[in-house]
């Protein structure tokens, strides 16, 4: 029996332009890659802690095999993360002068560049020049 049986995690992302007032909410898909993840966790041979977000053009939807985004044009680290029972949230900033483009599809990785993908979502997203917007990434329990 796989981790992935035993119990399933769901994941919400939120993207909040802070120079409109608004908000965009998706729910993301859980990679395979979260699963595999989970007993190196256990003893002590974990891979990189969850640390980046990458942002992509890729439309091709959100498939729990995936490991890569589709089309990734940018990575930005995350500036927080915290715990509170069994969810983990992950935040960071992304300014004006970033990832000026439609954004299509995100990606949570454990690495600045290459690394593993754990969580993917297809979004529809203009960032433009001059924005400042947060970024919330939600993992929990279902």
């Amino acid at each position: 029996m796989t981790i992935e049986k035993i119990k399933r995690f769901k994941g919400k992302v939120i993207i909040t332009n802070n120079t409109t007032g608004k908000t965009f909410v998706f729910n993301n898909v859980v990679c395979d890659k979260f699963y595999e993840m989970i007993p190196d966790f256990f003893i002590g041979a974990s891979p990189n802690k969850l640390s980046h977000l990458a942002i992509g053009t890729g439309t091709n939807p959100a498939l729990s095999t995936d490991t890569t985004l589709q089309t990734e044009v940018s990575r930005v680290a995350f500036t927080t993360t915290a715990t509170s029972g069994s969810q983990l949230h992950m935040q960071t900033e992304i300014d004006g002068g970033t990832a000026i483009f439609t954004w299509k599809e995100l990606g949570l990785f454990n690495a600045a560049v290459a690394g593993d993908m754990t969580n993917r979502v297809n979004v529809d997203y203009v960032h433009n020049a001059g924005d400042l917007v947060t970024v919330d990434w939600y993992l929990e329990k279902e």
